[in-house]
C-alpha cells in the first residue's frame, strides 16, 4: 500500500482515500438513499401517465384515433421534475457539512488523513455533484422506459422530458440553471456555519428573505419598466450576479468548513 502522507499540497491519493473512506463508512446510507430518489421518481412517473394521459385503451384505429401524442404527461412530468429536483439538490447541499453537526463527527473529520481542501472537495463532489447526476441519469432512463413502452403499446407518439427541455428557450435554461445553482450555494453555506438540521434552517431563513426582498423586487419592477432592457439582457445580468453570488458562497463555506472546531 502506498504511504500516505500529510502536507499541505492537495494530494489525489489522499483524496481518493479518502473518498472511499467517505463512501464506504456511509454506503447503507447512501443506498438508501439514491435507491428513494429511484422510486420516487418512478412512482411518479407512473402515476402522472396515468393520471394525465388520454385513456390509451381507447386509443385504437376502430375508434377513429390513429395518432395522438403524449405531450402533456411529459410536460407535467418536467413540471414535477425540476421541482424535485430543485429541493433534492438543496437538501443534498444542506448535508454536505453534516459530520460535523455533533462532536463525535467533528473528532472523526478531525482524524481523518488528508488537508481541510481534499475533506471539504470530497463533501462538495458528493452531495453537490453526484447527486446532480444520478438525478437526471435516472430521471432520464425512466422517462426513456416510459416513452418506450407507450411507443410499444399503443397507438401515441410518445414524448421525452429530454425532447421539451431542447425546444425550451435558452433564456429559460440559463435563468433556472442560475436560479437552482444560487440556492444549492445558500444552503451549502448555511450547512458549513450550522450543519445541524441546516435543511430546515435555510428552507426558513430563505423564506425570511425573501419576504424582506419583497419591496426591493418591487422597485427593481418599476426600474424594469421605466428602462425597459431586453429579455436576454436581463437574464445574462441576472444569471451572472447569481453565479457570481453562488461562487462567494461556496468559498466562504469552504473557509467556514476549515476553521471548524472539535469542541
Amino acid at each position: 500500500m502506498k504511504n500516505i502522507t500529510i502536507s499541505d499540497n492537495f494530494s489525489m491519493n489522499r483524496f481518493l482515500m479518502l473518498a472511499k473512506r467517505e463512501i464506504i463508512s456511509n454506503k447503507r446510507l447512501f443506498i438508501m438513499e439514491l435507491a428513494v430518489i429511484t422510486g420516487l421518481t418512478l412512482l411518479a412517473e407512473a402515476f402522472i401517465a396515468w393520471a394525465a394521459g388520454p385513456n390509451y385503451n381507447e386509443l385504437h384505429p376502430s375508434n377513429g384515433i390513429i395518432y395522438f401524442t403524449d405531450r402533456t404527461s411529459a410536460t407535467i412530468i418536467a413540471l414535477v421534475g425540476f421541482v424535485g429536483f430543485s429541493i433534492l439538490i438543496n437538501v443534498a447541499a444542506s448535508m454536505v457539512c453534516s459530520g460535523l453537526s455533533n462532536k463525535k463527527g467533528r473528532i472523526n473529520n478531525f482524524m481523518a488523513v488528508g488537508t481541510p481542501a481534499e475533506k471539504y472537495l470530497v463533501n462538495f463532489l458528493i452531495y453537490d455533484v453526484f447527486f446532480i447526476i444520478f438525478f437526471f441519469a435516472q430521471w432520464l432512463a425512466i422517462d426513456y422506459l416510459r416513452v418506450l413502452y407507450v411507443n410499444l403499446r399503443y397507438p401515441v407518439d410518445g414524448v421525452s422530458v429530454l425532447s421539451l427541455l431542447n425546444d425550451l428557450d435558452w433564456r429559460i435554461i440559463v435563468a433556472a440553471i442560475a436560479s437552482l445553482a444560487f440556492f444549492q450555494a445558500f444552503y451549502t453555506l448555511v450547512s458549513a456555519f450550522s450543519p445541524k438540521w441546516a435543511f430546515l434552517k435555510a428552507f426558513g431563513l430563505s423564506y425570511v428573505i425573501n419576504f424582506l426582498s419583497v419591496p426591493y423586487c418591487m422597485i427593481f419592477s418599476f426600474l424594469y419598466i421605466d428602462v425597459q432592457p431586453s429579455p436576454t439582457y436581463a437574464v445574462i445580468i441576472g444569471a451572472g450576479m447569481a453565479f457570481c453570488f453562488a461562487i462567494a458562497m461556496h468559498l466562504l463555506a469552504y473557509y467556514r468548513y476549515t476553521e471548524t472546531d472539535i469542541i
